[in-house]
């Protein structure tokens, strides 16, 4: 392992949240742990980097590292990762469904991943959202929370010794076992997953990542549908990065987002109030860039999007449809919204196998041949 750039040498301020994240782990040893993990992976596996698959993960992630040095670029912000981020990828040969990028830009993918996802696209996403993990520091702040529970858990175990000194014993020995009971290893760097919000992050930088590459990010959503029908509990992948209905309307909202986005250097691409953090009674209507909210007239309660009455106070719900532009209320059947002049456009549907675009009654691709479900 090269010579790195220590945490401490750049801003603290992460330039994709505008905000520092939760820290108090030791920098080289940390990075020294990850590198000897990643390592010890490398020299354990059969490397497959010349194969067919092993070309399109080379391809792929040079084309998303080039998108994120871009970006840092354009809002001068390349201390973030110059010499600190030393980006490397592999494809390890086993039927492993797994993927994941470690602190410092270490890429690893299992060649099992192929079995499930099938186009450049897809690879695209998982290791645009593997990179955004890595990039928002979800680990450190993971294991920076560990950290601080261990503390915790040492005075706890020491409150328990000094409990049953005290003739308490029964109490004191339950918090000790307790205490023990809580403890997470290392291995969470890799194994464990993400919190909710973690992962809904990562999702809206890694869309965003390979939508500045170029990549067509209209199948994703129904690619993440997919994937979590494929018995999930048996895929490490999915174990690790749960699909559910709301994450996936989350992702259908974000692609109207992204592709409507004008300006994405002014402002943090993940802020406090963004709608993929706080989409529970939210999901896109039939026609793109309309959003509906069941909202009660009577009391203001949000409730959920399949709520006919209000859980609060009983009243029967009536939706209201808002512009996703602007968030002014429109009809479900305008064409324009009346406040920002934005156009709605008519729901589209994508073939799951290339991504190419759809009719309606399309029983065939006519790009592919694939058969429409």
């Amino acid at each position: 392992m090269g010579e790195y750039m220590r945490k401490d040498d750049r801003s603290e301020i992460n330039p994709f949240t505008g905000k520092a994240a939760f820290d108090i782990l030791d920098d080289d040893k940390f990075l020294d742990e990850c590198y000897a993990e990643y390592n010890a992976i490398i020299q354990q596996n059969k490397i497959i980097d010349e194969t067919p698959y092993g070309q399109v993960l080379q391809r792929v992630a040079n084309n998303l590292i080039k998108s994120v040095t871009d970006y840092l670029a354009k809002i001068n912000r390349l201390d973030y990762i110059e010499d600190y981020y030393d980006w490397e990828f592999h494809l390890i040969s086993s039927d492993t469904v797994n993927a994941f990028c470690m602190p410092g830009g270490k890429i690893v993918m299992y060649s099992g991943m192929f079995s499930i996802a099938g186009t450049e696209e897809e690879i695209a996403f998982i290791m645009g959202h593997e990179m955004a993990h890595a990039l928002l520091d979800h680990s450190r702040t993971k294991l920076s929370k560990e950290k601080r529970k261990d503390s915790i858990t040492t005075l706890t175990r020491l409150g328990g010794l000094g409990l049953a000194l005290l003739g308490h014993g029964e109490i004191g020995n339950g918090l000790i076992d307790l205490s023990y009971a809580a403890d997470i290893g290392y291995n969470s760097l890799i194994l464990m997953p993400f919190g909710r919000d973690q992962e809904l992050e990562a999702d809206r930088l890694g869309m965003a990542i390979i939508y500045w590459a170029g990549y067509n990010i209209h199948n994703i959503p129904n690619f993440w549908e997919r994937m979590s029908k494929n018995n999930p509990n048996k895929i490490d992948f999915l174990s690790t990065h749960p699909s559910d209905d709301k994450r996936i309307a989350t992702m259908r909202g974000l692609i109207v987002e992204i592709e409507n986005e004008t300006d994405f250097y002014s402002k943090p691409i993940i802020g406090d109030n963004d709608v993929m953090i706080n989409t529970d009674n939210i999901q896109l209507n039939q026609q793109a860039h309309i959003v509906t909210r069941n909202r009660c007239e009577k009391c203001g309660n949000v409730c959920g999007e399949d709520d006919l009455y209000c859980i609060n106070c009983g009243t029967k719900l009536t939706p209201e449809y808002l512009c996703s532009k602007c968030n002014s209320k429109v009809e479900k059947e305008d064409i324009f919204c009346n406040n920002c002049g934005e156009r709605f456009k008519t729901k589209q549907i994508f073939c799951i196998n290339c991504g190419k675009q759809l009719d309606e009654k399309d029983a065939f691709c006519r790009h592919c041949g694939y058969k429409v479900v």
